[in-house]
């Protein structure tokens, strides 16, 4: 008979880890929502999305991989679904819940997160019921300018420190540039959806996300310039969720042209350790 015990570890992150920026970063958008009636979000509709998803992490951790993880990301994830569905459905935020925490554990490929978690949820609740959800409805800073463009200064230093600066740089680039060439946006306009609360979080947290974008300098400007292609024909045919559904196909696509790329296998994106209970 073996003697051996199958021990349980906690799964910490180093200060390192670049989803404490995303975190901090995040702290803007939740202080801002709360207390601007403009957003028309409230802290219980917070503190449900917060508690679900950090809860399905632990538990979706715990029974799949007999790990403790402190649960970073679902916090993270929490502040995008927070902010970008807008529904009065608490059933809805549920699923979108769900289908966030559960995409990073079911929809894999070479155990890796094919989809950002958050885009992939609020994607397939807003095909599913269009009527019931809409993606980044309602969210306005207020008038107040200052605000938004020191929270998009605070967002390209975040990408900037995640090594994700050229995903969102050639997205912002292209995007804008080809509104222009084609006038489907005037340049204010332009000016008020580059700095408007659903593009930052869309570019910041979204788009950079490291765990799914890519690592190469090359494949991160390929990455966010196709983002922007897509996302300027979709929104041409008045497709609701032109940005949201061109990074839901471009991160397919790159991660079935990574199976033979092996771009992912070059760095860990996340900086954790593992950490026996008892020494925790």
């Amino acid at each position: 008979m073996s003697n051996r015990r199958t021990s349980l570890a906690v799964i910490l992150p180093y200060w390192s880890d670049p989803r404490f920026v995303f975190g901090t970063f995040a702290i803007f958008f939740i202080w801002f929502s709360l207390v601007t009636m403009s957003f028309g979000r409230t802290l219980g509709d917070f503190l449900i999305c917060f508690f679900a998803m950090v809860s399905l992490e632990l538990i979706f951790n715990y029974i799949l991989r007999r790990e403790i993880v402190f649960p970073l990301s679902g916090m993270i994830s929490s502040v995008g679904a927070f902010l970008l569905v807008d529904t009065q459905s608490i059933w809805i935020v549920l699923l979108v819940a769900f289908l966030t925490i559960g995409s990073k554990f079911f929809i894999q490929l070479r155990g890796r997160h094919i989809f950002n978690p958050n885009n992939f949820a609020i994607v397939v609740v807003a095909l599913a019921f269009p009527e019931l959800v809409s993606p980044t409805g309602g969210m306005r800073w207020g008038g107040q300018l200052w605000l938004a463009v020191l929270i998009f200064t605070f967002g390209l230093i975040l990408v900037y420190r995640a090594r994700r600066w050229l995903v969102s740089f050639s997205y912002i680039s292209v995007f804008f540039s080809l509104a222009l060439l084609f006038k489907t946006m005037s340049i204010n306009n332009s000016i008020y959806t580059l700095l408007s609360p659903g593009s930052q979080l869309f570019i910041f947290f979204m788009i950079s996300d490291p765990r799914t974008s890519p690592n190469s300098q090359k494949l991160q400007i390929l990455f966010g310039v196709s983002i922007a292609l897509l996302d300027h024909l979709f929104r041409l045919n008045q497709f609701r969720l032109a940005g949201l559904f061109s990074l839901f196909l471009v991160a397919l696509l790159y991660s079935l042209a990574d199976l033979s790329l092996k771009d992912k296998d070059l760095v860990k994106s996340w900086k954790v350790r593992s950490v026996p209970l008892g020494e925790a």
